[in-house]
């Protein structure tokens, strides 16, 4: 059935046939196993059964199989220039058949295939079920958290090197959908601040309790919104303004289940 320290071992030969010495090679292979144990911990936190968990982390070990590929045909990562990461990852894993090196039952094949397929996506497909919807939100929100994590370190420049962080403005568009409590789309993304916002707009769609108590142990609103070396004082009012926002969602949210 599921045996999650074989689908490990089988994920790190397949990460060996790439080129490690890849900067981008490196940074997703510790970003999977990041992902995998955020979403087993999130797993956990809703009482799922045992097998229910090793899934939720085999999900995680998988949402990400594209990446690798991506990044050595089209040498980015950016999907808008290259390719959709988690539809080439459905295809490296049920088109070309890697998925059974993984896991030999087809039992969980479609569960596994929404999942990876909606991780990535601004909204997840309809008519789903609750089985298959859960799991969807389980690796968005652990995706999300790491994405966070990611940004509050020395990694935090990669995400936006086709942007002049230099360039202090903020759409208006973007501006306004974050305060209507919406997560951004990348396309409306113009300067480097839309794409700081686009982030942090994450936290609107984020779907379990511990994934806001994880965000606000970490303090992750409050430091990327810190680490930004302003220069513009309207931009430092606004962003200053986010962070107040964003931390009283999470606030809320962390309330709710008082």
């Amino acid at each position: 059935m599921l045996d999650i320290e074989n689908a490990k071992k089988v994920f790190q030969e397949y990460v060996d046939s790439f080129d490690k010495t890849q900067n981008g090679i490196r940074l997703k292979n510790a970003h999977t196993y990041r992902v995998a144990d955020l979403i087993k911990t999130l797993a956990e936190s809703i009482s799922f059964s045992d097998e229910e968990i090793e899934l939720a982390e085999l999900i995680g070990l998988l949402h990400d199989i594209g990446r690798f590929e991506q990044l050595k045909r089209y040498h980015t990562f950016l999907d808008s220039k290259s390719i959709d990461h988690a539809k080439l990852g459905v295809k490296i894993l049920f088109e070309d058949g890697l998925i059974r090196r993984f896991i030999q039952t087809e039992e969980y094949d479609r569960i596994i295939k929404i999942a990876v397929d909606n991780h990535n996506k601004l909204k997840i497909e309809p008519n789903l079920s609750e089985k298959e919807l859960v799991y969807c939100r389980l690796i968005r929100d652990a995706d999300k958290i790491d994405i966070f994590y990611n940004n509050t370190t020395e990694n935090r420049k990669i995400g936006f090197q086709d942007f002049d962080q230099q360039d202090e403005r903020i759409s208006d568009t973007v501006l306004e959908t974050f305060k209507q409590g919406k997560q951004i789309e990348n396309s409306k993304r113009k300067y480097f601040l839309d794409a700081y916002i686009n982030m942090i707009s994450f936290i609107y769609d984020l779907n379990f309790m511990k994934s806001f108590e994880i965000i606000k142990e970490k303090g992750y609103i409050n430091c990327l919104v810190n680490q930004l070396e302003l220069k513009d004082e309207k931009a430092k009012r606004v962003m200053e303004e986010i962070k107040k926002t964003a931390n009283e969602y999470i606030e809320n949210r962390i309330k709710e289940d008082v």
